[in-house]
């Protein structure tokens, strides 16, 4: 029997923690079941960033995948920016990964993304983020053509 490597899917405990995170969005919470999301969603997800990145640079050399998990990879973190929006609970509810041309804010690049929620899969493609300059390049391009 052959051994299988790489992404084999999310456990069912990594979609049960999620269900579990989005009725107890409380850092207590969080604390006590990081280990299952570190096992059963954060490492499998590492694995998926590697599988879909290999799969994607094969069509679209320009596009790199980085297994970083601090936010700074292809992996979005878990933490959520509070400091701003109405909403304070302190973590997402989804896994969600960007796949990119490198240089600059992955963001502000073409590319492929992915979220998982408790309910659905989201595919995603396209530039997510204009930087100030590129943002008036955009709409003198939208405009000119009126």
């Amino acid at each position: 029997m052959t051994d299988k490597a790489g992404f084999q899917g999310f456990p069912s405990e990594g979609i049960d923690f999620l269900r579990g995170l989005e009725l107890n969005n409380n850092k207590e919470w969080f604390l006590e079941h990081k280990p299952v999301y570190q096992a059963s969603l954060l490492a499998p997800a590492v694995e998926l960033v590697v599988a879909l990145g290999e799969r994607l640079s094969e069509r679209f050399p320009r596009i790199t995948y980085d297994t970083r998990t601090n936010g700074s990879g292809s992996l979005m973190r878990i933490y959520r920016d509070v400091r701003f929006s109405q909403d304070k609970s302190p973590y997402k509810t989804a896994i969600a990964m960007m796949f990119s041309s490198p240089g600059g804010k992955k963001m502000g690049h073409p590319g492929f993304g992915l979220q998982l929620t408790t309910t659905e899969v989201g595919l995603v493609a396209g530039v997510f983020g204009f930087d100030k300059a590129a943002l008036a390049r955009y709409r003198d391009l939208i405009t000119a053509n009126d």
